[in-house]
């Protein structure tokens, strides 16, 4: 009788175990484990896999989980926004090294004259794809991952302005928890669209 290779007991694992396995990788453990074998290869493919990966990013990175629709999203899609991370620190780490400014990926261009206003601050939500704008004593929300488009306003009453602001992810929730300091209000959460002002 022949002996085993770790590669054959790896595959002969049932599918729900490696998939469990898998959740405590990370993304790169995950596609270091398609070289073992074609049947592991084939489970590293499952969409299971790369949502789980996603979410355990988004959470090491304090990155806001809805910036990801994860029904809409592909296999290909999902592993590339769960290897994002590693790639976006290697190339500002390239760049860096290097002495040279790091070039923006993509470009998009926002209309606040349709509203009749200047933006006084911006913060992008954690994940990129929600930004904030303020604009007096109004807080715009623009989701970019499409196209820029305005997806809420609020006013919050009493202000006389918005100071400042800062994001970030929730531990606890789906949330982002954003903190707001203006002039001439008492302090007071707002729900926001998913996203809990703090003011």
């Amino acid at each position: 009788m022949k002996p085993q290779t770790s590669a054959s007991c790896w595959s002969d694992l049932p599918v729900d175990i490696l998939i469990a396995i898998m959740n405590f990788g990370t993304p790169q453990d995950i596609l270091a484990l398609r070289k073992v074998s074609k049947s592991i290869a084939d489970v590293t493919r499952e969409r299971s896999v790369w949502i789980g990966a996603l979410r355990r990013v988004s959470t090491q990175y304090d990155i806001y989980g809805p910036s990801f629709p994860l029904t809409e999203m592909s296999i290909e899609d999902l592993e590339h926004a769960a290897t994002a991370s590693r790639r976006f620190t290697s190339r500002i780490r390239g760049e860096f090294l290097q002495h040279r400014p790091v070039p923006p990926l993509s470009i998009q261009y926002l209309e606040p004259a349709s509203f009749g206003e200047d933006f006084d601050h911006l913060r992008l939500v954690p994940g990129g794809r929600f930004l904030l704008t303020m604009f007096r004593c109004t807080l715009r929300l623009w989701d970019l991952g499409k196209q820029g488009n305005l997806i809420a306003s609020l006013v919050i009453e009493g202000a006389s302005a918005i100071q400042s602001m800062r994001t970030r992810a929730s531990n606890s929730s789906s949330d982002a928890l954003v903190f707001v300091s203006s002039r001439g209000t008492d302090r007071r959460v707002l729900p926001f669209l998913g996203l809990v002002l703090f003011n």
